[in-house]
């Protein structure tokens, strides 16, 4: 069993750095103290979402897991296409930097931080997985 954490990305860490600690600034110099707080816990929850997302690859599974929200597994036989991609919609990633796995059942964007390693267990199990990678 192999662990692949996911990447985290400056392109989204930033934005929400900048955001959350600027308003806990502002609130707190506004002595909304309630407020300052409700953002400790959201920054938290982030962080903890960011911290426990991870793929693994078990026997013949990949499982993709982010914190307590998804667990999913993906039988390695059933993938078709891995392929880079880019694409910012909603998924158990942490990064921009994404691999998207299609299988014959759905599609999936994740983020692992050593995509060559990962792309090359995927592709040691199922040979016939046609790799993509962007220009």
């Amino acid at each position: 069993m192999t662990r692949y954490n996911s990447k985290i990305g400056l392109e989204i860490l930033l934005p929400l750095i900048l955001s959350m600690g600027g308003a806990s600034i502002c609130l707190g110099l506004n002595a909304q103290w309630l407020g300052v707080l409700v953002l400790t816990i959201i920054t938290l929850l982030i962080y903890m979402l960011f911290k426990t997302t991870y793929y693994t690859i078990d026997e013949n599974k990949l499982i993709i897991r982010s914190f307590f929200i998804i667990n999913k597994k993906v039988d390695i036989q059933s993938i078709t296409k891995v392929s880079e991609t880019r694409n910012p919609i909603s998924a158990p990633a942490a990064s921009l930097d994404r691999l998207e796995v299609i299988s014959t059942m759905d599609s999936e964007l994740i983020s692992p931080k050593d995509k060559k390693g990962f792309i090359a267990e995927l592709t040691n199990i199922n040979p016939s997985i046609k790799v993509v990678y962007r220009r």
